[in-house]
């Protein structure tokens, strides 16, 4: 998770502040509500799938308007192999939205891993 927050940070730089507070608000959420689940150990691109996962249980008007706040074609226009950056902007999203506690229960449900990116549980890719 330790990687996963820097790259974020790296990512968040010319962000407000309150963007990185999303993956830390996710981080422990999910911590408090499903431990033995270890969710931030799933690997960097499975993020993808469970922000994807997590759209698809939204309304059309809620994936616009997260769309709309990530606005990940400007945000990461410039980043290669920009996981992170379209991850952060997902998160940034749903915390500004409220939908942060729905997106740590969905996240509590969809995975489980075992070791760190070893997971028997992750939400499908696209």
């Amino acid at each position: 998770m330790r990687i996963i927050l820097v790259a974020a940070c790296a990512t968040l730089t010319a962000w407000p502040a309150n963007a990185m507070d999303a993956w830390r608000d996710w981080f422990h959420q999910s911590r408090r509500l499903c431990p033995s689940h270890h969710v931030d150990w799933i690997c960097n691109d499975c993020y993808l799938n469970l922000t994807e996962g997590f759209d698809r249980t939204l309304t059309v008007g809620q994936v616009r308007r997260v769309e709309r706040i990530a606005d990940v074609d400007h945000r990461c226009a410039n980043v290669e192999g920009g996981f992170g950056c379209i991850t952060s902007s997902e998160f940034y999203a749903y915390d500004r939205l409220g939908l942060m506690p729905r997106f740590v229960r969905f996240s509590c449900k969809a995975v489980k891993c075992e070791e760190l990116v070893d997971c028997s549980r992750l939400p499908p890719g696209p």
